[in-house]
């Protein structure tokens, strides 16, 4: 299974919001990511999974048992 690296910036499709991938939860085949973010000067935090959200210069990592 291939993820998303932390510490990619990413755009959400819904709101343009501007913010980097700190966390990924895998339950069964389904990935969800945190998205952290600063709005108003308050930092804010989003689950989101990948189609809901763009990201610039994609890196992934393989993980799992070898």
């Amino acid at each position: 299974m291939n993820i998303i690296k932390h510490g990619q910036k990413v755009v959400t499709n819904l709101s343009n919001i501007e913010g980097i991938i700190t966390a990924t939860i895998i339950r069964f085949e389904s990935i969800v990511y945190e998205i952290s973010y600063f709005n108003n000067n308050e930092y804010k935090q989003i689950w989101l999974t990948e189609f809901e959200f763009d990201v610039k210069n994609l890196d992934r990592k393989k993980i799992g048992l070898k």
